[in-house]
């Protein structure tokens, strides 16, 4: 079962988010259940997210606003692993435990556990597919346990600018 969080943007990010004009493009780098994809886009932003878990990316595609969002362009939804800009890896291997929800990249937690190979797109191609919609990403979020360092380094070589960060504190970039 898939359990919905208290949105971070909303009770946290509020001011950040409710600032930038409506119609800017925000990146959810770790969509988990959608939370703040779903302020996001109740805010009137675009977003490109992504998120590892194929069940949860499934899920999402079959769900509300996120569906409609999807149908109406709102929302892109990669089922993508974060890789390192120098990483070739075309799939890594996601295990999903049957008896908690401790999925992951890598090896398997909580035993038994099946195994799904997810497709994998680096930093850099992710911010070159959010540039290519003609709008330039306003905000990122990165909630993906393991590399948050990895994805906030991606952009610092990019001059992004961080608002804020820290678990559950979404990260929020703002493009020079």
């Amino acid at each position: 079962a898939v359990r919905r969080a208290r949105s971070t943007c909303a009770s946290v990010m509020a001011p950040a988010c409710t600032s930038a004009a409506t119609g800017t493009l925000i990146v959810d780098v770790g969509f988990n259940v959608g939370q703040d994809s779903a302020a996001y886009l109740e805010m009137g932003h675009y977003v490109l997210a992504v998120e590892a878990n194929p069940l949860l990316h499934e899920w999402a595609t079959h769900t509300s606003p996120f569906k409609q969002a999807i149908a109406a362009g709102r929302l892109e939804l990669l089922n993508r692993a974060i890789v390192g800009h120098n990483d070739t890896t075309a799939l890594v291997p996601f295990y999903i435990s049957k008896e908690s929800e401790a999925n992951r990249i890598g090896s398997c937690f909580k035993s038994p556990c099946t195994v799904r190979a997810v497709p994998t797109i680096t930093c850099a191609s992710l911010l070159q597919r959010a540039i290519s919609k003609g709008l330039p990403p306003l905000y990122l979020k990165s909630d993906v346990e393991g590399l948050r360092h990895r994805v906030s380094q991606e952009h610092h070589r990019r001059r992004c600018r961080f608002v804020g960060s820290r678990a559950f504190v979404p990260t929020a970039v703002h493009v020079l």
